[in-house]
């Protein structure tokens, strides 16, 4: 399965006092198939953070293991 992590998101650019939350999400979904809301800071390539809603969903095999999953990463910085 690889990475524990967003394919869309690099952690190292979550914030350090997000990444956990963030970290624990990721497993939740890869590992039980738990689908996941969270918000965390992350630091864009001009080194500013800006606040992101995450939410993914797990696509399951016939077997009820977690293959991919899908969702969207949206900025709410405001």
């Amino acid at each position: 399965m690889g990475r524990a992590t967003s394919p869309s998101i690099d952690v190292e650019r979550v914030h350090p006092e997000d990444r956990q939350q963030f970290l624990t999400a990721c497993n939740k979904l890869r590992k039980h198939g738990e689908a996941f809301r969270v918000e965390y800071r992350l630091k864009q390539l001009d080194g500013d953070n800006i606040q992101v809603l995450e939410e993914a969903k797990p696509v399951l095999d016939p077997e009820g293991r977690v293959v991919r999953s899908f969702g969207f990463v949206q900025d709410i910085s405001g």
